[in-house]
């Protein structure tokens, strides 16, 4: 059990990501609606203006979905340990408990271009979004757990 306590070193939340973009979608959907309330000269602009207000609402609502669906909704880290919470997750895990860290640099739509994925030997997945940084200690939470973890190869046992 982690002593919650313990100052946080880093910490990720997918929290203010999922409320932008849902904030984007109604933005979108208001301004689409009073755009088309007030009357309009051409009636081609008024189709231009719902084409684009169909797409910005279209582009929001992905964004909304694909952050919204991520399993893993926040992570703080600890000296000691850290704790994962998400969809059914809830777990606090020590260092020890992981089995392999990687930073993936790939351009993914609506979500942070590079991620850290943490396996355990429990065999969970984990996925933070982002890389945090803590300048108080000038360094990214990735290189920080490459430090506090040993890495296993692929078949399993210890190097």
């Amino acid at each position: 059990m982690l002593k919650t306590n313990s100052s946080t070193m880093f910490a990720f939340s997918l929290s203010p990501r999922i409320l932008g973009s849902f904030l984007l979608v109604l933005g979108t959907l208001l301004i689409g609606i009073f755009r088309f309330i007030l009357p309009s000269i051409v009636n081609s602009v008024i189709l231009f203006g719902l084409l684009l207000t169909l797409l910005a609402v279209a582009i929001s609502i992905a964004a909304f979905i694909a952050n919204l669906t991520q399993p893993v909704r926040s992570a703080q880290f600890y000296e000691g340990g850290f704790r994962v919470v998400g969809r059914g997750l809830d777990k606090e895990l020590n260092y020890s408990d992981i089995t392999h860290v990687t930073l993936v640099n790939e351009s993914t739509p609506f979500l942070p271009s590079s991620h850290i994925n943490i396996k355990t030997n429990q065999d969970d997945d984990l996925i933070i979004w982002g890389n945090p940084k803590n300048r108080k200690l000038g360094l990214d939470l990735y290189s920080w757990l490459a430090n506090k973890t040993v890495q296993l190869p692929a078949s399993g046992t210890p190097s």
